[in-house]
């Protein structure tokens, strides 16, 4: 057996949860955030469980899932390998709620456990190069169809007459000089949403982030305050609508930059891709059009909110996982 399985006695654990206890202390303080849309209260579940509660019936000890002669009886290897990659990747609830992921989870075999967990995950940072953008398809099931949770090819990013938030980590390059780039744009058939940053030379320690609104005759351009370069930032842009209001506004790191007087966009419905980093063009306040390249730095954590989000949210849960 594995020497990480055994605890101080030379046993393997019964109760081995690295997340349960950060949960446990986290819900102490008198915070729900941390199980809201979650499974614990199936009674199938052990994730939340205090330390010492009995074991359940879906509970399987933590044995050393490598050697299948610890676990394989009535079934052959290949069998059991195929049904675990099979759930992982053909089953797993990519596109679903927390409480799903968590359901999912819960209802794994011991080693189909040990293969999820053994799956290189990537996080962290992306630092596009070159001509690279991302292309998220604005239609519920578009991209992976047959894995998709929802196939309706109903538009998913649109916020009709509601709010909508933009929100990601920025890190702009400060050691070059740098042309206007893109952060994000979508369109429909008579609206553009669209946020980019101002160029800037090497020796210069920060730089502008705008966000645009176009719809009709009506042109919108919002600045944020200066932006610190050579380091990550919290950027985030909102349409808010709450209220009868009908205003843009800006934060850098979860801070109310600026704030436009009320704009007439009525209904807002995108009828193309949204497009992060992808280069366009970018109205100069005297009539005419500047280009703006792809983004060139690095990005994480965009996230997209259908509501309008100020200082208590954007503070609460930007440096958090969410869902």
């Amino acid at each position: 057996m594995s020497k990480k399985r055994l605890d101080t006695f030379g046993k393997p654990p019964l109760f081995r949860n690295i997340e349960r206890g950060k949960t446990l202390r986290s819900f102490s303080t008198g915070s729900v955030r941390s199980i809201y849309n979650t499974n614990i209260t199936s009674e199938n579940s052990f994730k939340y469980d205090p330390y010492g509660s009995p074991l359940k019936s879906t509970q399987q000890l933590p044995i050393d899932y490598s050697k299948f002669e610890n676990h394989t009886f009535f079934n052959s290897a290949i069998a059991k390998i195929k049904i675990a990659f099979s759930k992982a990747i053909n089953k797993y609830p990519f596109d679903g709620s927390l409480f799903q992921i968590e359901e999912f989870e819960d209802k794994l075999t011991g080693y189909e456990s040990y293969v999820m967990d053994s799956i290189p995950k990537y996080t962290g940072y992306l630092t596009p190069t070159g001509s690279s953008y991302i292309e998220v398809k604005n239609i519920a099931g578009n991209s992976f169809p047959e894995h998709s949770s929802k196939k309706t090819g109903d538009k998913i990013l649109d916020p009709r007459k509601g709010s909508i938030s933009f929100e990601a980590f920025l890190a702009i390059p400060d050691n070059e000089d740098i042309d206007d780039m893109s952060i994000f744009h979508v369109s429909g058939s008579d609206l553009k949403i669209e946020a980019k940053i101002s160029g800037s030379l090497a020796g210069e320690t920060h730089c502008t982030a705008s966000f645009r609104i176009v719809s009709g005759s009506e042109d919108r351009v919002l600045h944020a305050n200066s932006v610190e370069k050579g380091k990550f930032n919290h950027i985030s842009f909102v349409l808010n609508k709450e209220d009868n209001q009908n205003l843009m506004e800006s934060y850098v790191n979860g801070r109310k930059s600026t704030t436009s007087l009320n704009t007439s966009i009525e209904d807002i419905q995108f009828t193309n891709s949204f497009f992060i980093g992808l280069s366009g063009s970018f109205d100069d306040g005297d009539g005419g059009l500047q280009n703006y390249k792809n983004f060139s730095g690095s990005i994480k954590d965009f996230r997209i909110y259908h509501q309008a989000r100020n200082e208590v949210t954007i503070q609460s849960d930007y440096r958090e996982s969410v869902y």
